[in-house]
């Protein structure tokens, strides 16, 4: 968290009466029937010096909603997450269309947040050393090679590391700690389990030596991170996909 985060949870007992909540005239319920997005502003969660929040209402949240501009913005009308390349630091979450609890992150995907970056590394470097721990990372060696040779033992250390890398996906898929949670025009959501973040590095090496991953004979897709998870999954990581 940054060092000057409120302190307390901000997310605490959110959203739990969001769904049974009426819906005013001027909050028309999503017309993507999957999933949207909401969005929640921390601060109004957090009580002020004086011991009340915003407007004497410390303790309650306001689900965003997309205005008329913010929809027109979303490719082809799918409003499961905001508009590309607006900033985005506030908590985000998905609400299923089956009964279930929603489903917080941080946005990564087409964020210009200066927080992006923040979320990401540490994430992303998990992935990285779980990778590395599992034996799914050949060495090189990098001594009396030139950078040119280097590069070039990078790149055969990564095609040798790639059946391996692939069935690792495939595993975690059939397993469900890489579950997809919705699809749309904008792309497939998925969720990768904190324990087999390793999962992301195998990805990034299946599209670095195929430039995709084939997921069945007719389904390859291309993936990027999507969302650092909150809450209930604290530590997953989410993922986009489209189709290549």
């Amino acid at each position: 968290m940054p060092q000057n985060a409120p302190r307390g949870d901000p997310l605490e007992n959110y959203g739990r009466g969001n769904r049974a909540a009426p819906k005013s005239a001027h909050q028309p319920a999503p017309t993507q029937a999957p999933t949207t997005y909401l969005g929640m502003d921390p601060t109004r969660l957090t009580p002020s010096a004086s011991g009340t929040g915003e407007g004497g209402n410390g303790d309650a949240a306001s689900p965003k909603t997309l205005t008329a501009e913010e929809k027109n913005q979303c490719p082809y009308g799918d409003i499961r997450w905001p508009p590309a390349n607006i900033s985005i630091s506030k908590p985000l979450h998905l609400l299923s269309d089956k009964d279930e609890e929603p489903i917080f992150y941080h946005l990564l995907h087409e964020n210009n947040s200066p927080q992006v970056e923040f979320w990401k590394g540490p994430v992303k470097a998990q992935a990285t050393a779980a990778y590395a721990e599992k034996g799914l990372a050949l060495p090189i060696s990098k001594e009396g090679k030139s950078r040119k040779e280097i590069k070039a033992a990078k790149e055969r250390a990564l095609e040798d590391e790639a059946p391996r890398a692939k069935r690792e996906i495939e595993q975690a898929r059939d397993t469900k700690m890489l579950k997809e949670l919705s699809s749309g025009p904008r792309g497939t959501l998925w969720q990768l389990d904190e324990e087999h973040l390793h999962v992301w590095r195998c990805i990034e090496v299946v599209q670095k030596v195929h430039g995709a991953v084939s997921l069945s004979a007719e389904q390859r897709e291309i993936f990027s991170m999507f969302g650092v998870g909150l809450k209930r999954i604290d530590g997953d990581m989410l993922m986009v996909s489209q189709k290549a």
